[in-house]
């Protein structure tokens, strides 16, 4: 009795020490898949209850810099065994169209280990809301799985696969959903909230997600502005936003150099033929505007010009660029002017013609808005470039090579073949034996 006594004695000494007083080790926070098979069989994706529960790919870690949000990530199959699944059905992968043991749609939530609960998404300690649906596109797909867990141990869960879905009230452009964005920590999307009789519309989404006010997203939340809004998702603090952004853009202008700007769809098919260092500047002009009385805040969107030169050539890539318009305006506008002074496209390009595009875009929190003269045409003009002013080139020797090209850019005749030339307007190339070229513009009549 007594070498018994001895020997709970000591090993009460020795265990003591693991813990500080008061002090609790760590619980394990684990994804768990829902509606899986619990058949002991291969799979990335559930199983066995007690293999899934323990399986180090499922459990998360802290991550640096956050005070409660963990996350991991796994690389899944685009299919997996449903809770329905059975040796009959077959293994990895399943025959298509699939039976009832095979499921595209994967679920989940986020539990403590050691309070696993089932798999059937009737038993899920302490997980705020119940499962979670999502996609893998493609077989071997990296899906990363974050978790906050709040101050009374309830956890809250969202995968960067899921396409999350705010539920509307009062609302005829029907529900939000927030796209996947795999890979990425937050998801964006843009909607209108129409004018009705109501005076508020109502968001509900579910206690996974907080709303903007910290609120859990299960609580209706109320939103009193109407036309485009931009919602954000963020992954890291599972929580979503709402920003009235600019319904529209619309004037779109563009300057050359210190002339007055013009209509972009009024730009002429041919700017004429330049020396390489008189080239005026690009600029541009845009107005972002709210279709409603409910402002946006116009020091939150980042206004560009994009360009596109393309060479005649057509063994030279195209340069793409883009010019910042700023604004004037701050704070709360239901209209802001975005412009620019300009800036030097052409003096690294050569000698040649050239066809240019324009096209401009804003980004208010994620949300894009393009004016591109009627989806994708842009606006499009020509122009040449010829020998800088006050530049000689090396004309010593005769032209060795003349060339003829269209309006387009396309060749249509050398030197020694003018007789198939119709009357018109073309771009003749000189080519010189030291290398230099010269181009210009002639008309045969």
């Amino acid at each position: 009795m007594n070498k018994l006594i001895t020997f709970l004695a000591v090993s009460m000494f020795v265990a003591l020490p693991l813990f500080a007083e008061d002090e609790q080790p760590e619980r394990i926070l684990v994804v768990k898949p829902v509606m899986t098979t619990r058949v002991d069989t291969p799979t990335d994706w559930g199983g066995f209850v007690a293999n899934a529960s323990a399986d180090p790919r499922y459990q998360m870690t802290k991550v640096a810099d956050y005070e409660n949000l963990y996350s991991c990530t796994i690389s899944l199959k685009q299919y997996c065994k449903s809770n329905k699944w059975k040796g009959s059905y077959g293994e990895y992968p399943p025959s298509l169209p699939l039976n009832e043991g095979w499921a595209e749609t994967h679920q989940f939530v986020v539990v403590y280990q050691d309070a696993y609960g089932d798999q059937e998404n009737k038993d899920n300690p302490n997980a705020a809301a119940g499962a979670q649906p999502f996609l893998v596109p493609e077989d071997d797909t990296e899906i990363t799985f974050y978790a906050v867990v709040e101050s009374d141990e309830k956890i809250r869960s969202y995968c960067d696969a899921q396409a999350f879905t705010i539920n509307t009230f009062n609302n005829a452009a029907g529900n939000i959903v927030f796209p996947a964005a795999i890979g990425k920590t937050s998801s964006v999307t843009a909607h209108e909230i129409g004018n009705s009789d109501n005076k508020k519309l109502e968001l509900q989404a579910n206690n996974h997600v907080l709303r903007p006010d910290g609120l859990g997203g299960g609580n209706k939340y109320a939103v009193y502005t109407r036309g485009r809004h931009a919602f954000t998702m963020d992954f890291l603090g599972i929580q979503y936003n709402i920003y009235k952004v600019a319904d529209t853009i619309q004037s779109p202008k563009i300057r050359f150099g210190t002339e007055t700007p013009i209509a972009a769809e009024t730009l002429p098919a041919d700017l004429g033929i330049f020396p390489q260092n008189e080239f005026p500047a690009l600029g541009g002009m845009i107005t972002a505007v709210s279709k409603t009385s409910s402002t946006f805040d116009a020091n939150t969107i980042s206004v560009s010009l994009h360009y596109e030169i393309t060479p005649a050539d057509e063994t030279v890539e195209p340069i793409v660029g883009s010019i910042a318009l700023a604004s004037p305006s701050v704070g709360n506008q239901t209209s802001a002017i975005f412009s620019s002074e300009g800036e030097d496209i052409v003096s690294e390009l050569p000698l040649g013609q050239y066809a240019l595009k324009v096209w401009f875009e804003t980004d208010s929190y994620g949300d894009i808005l393009v004016n591109d003269n009627n989806e994708g045409l842009d606006y499009a003009t020509a122009f040449t470039l010829e020998v800088p002013t006050g530049i000689v080139p090396a004309y010593a020797d005769d032209a060795v090579a003349t060339e003829y090209y269209n309006l387009q850019g396309v060749r249509v005749a050398t030197g020694k073949s003018l007789q198939s030339l119709v009357s018109g307007v073309y771009i003749v190339k000189k080519i010189y034996e030291s290398g230099a070229e010269r181009v210009s513009k002639t008309v045969i009549k």
